[in-house]
């Protein structure tokens, strides 16, 4: 018998338009250009992998995340979750550094 399960992931994401998403990242899909959305980026389960990088229409993405306010990332950054952040504006700006 199926029964439901909740899963939880921490996530990098910014808004951006599909067109962006697809010239930044050679991905081509059935959106069209115009429709507002997210790039997201998915820490690598292993170490030595790539993280994975993906685009979500704005109201699908809206619909499963909400944006972490300071006391969850700090909570996330204390207890060394490990998360690739890339080249990124503002605090995390260190290629290689890790939550």
């Amino acid at each position: 018998m199926l029964k439901p399960y909740l899963g939880a992931k921490i996530i990098l994401a910014e808004p951006m338009p599909f067109v962006e998403f697809k010239d930044k990242f050679g991905h081509f899909g059935k959106s069209p250009d115009n429709e507002p959305g997210y790039h997201v980026v998915y820490p690598a389960a292993h170490s030595g992998e790539q993280d994975y990088h993906s685009w979500s229409p704005a109201v699908v993405f809206e619909e499963a995340y909400r944006l972490l306010n300071a006391g969850e990332t700090a909570f996330v950054v204390g207890h060394s979750v490990t998360m690739h952040i890339g080249p990124q504006k503002g605090d995390y700006n260190e290629p290689t550094k890790r939550w």
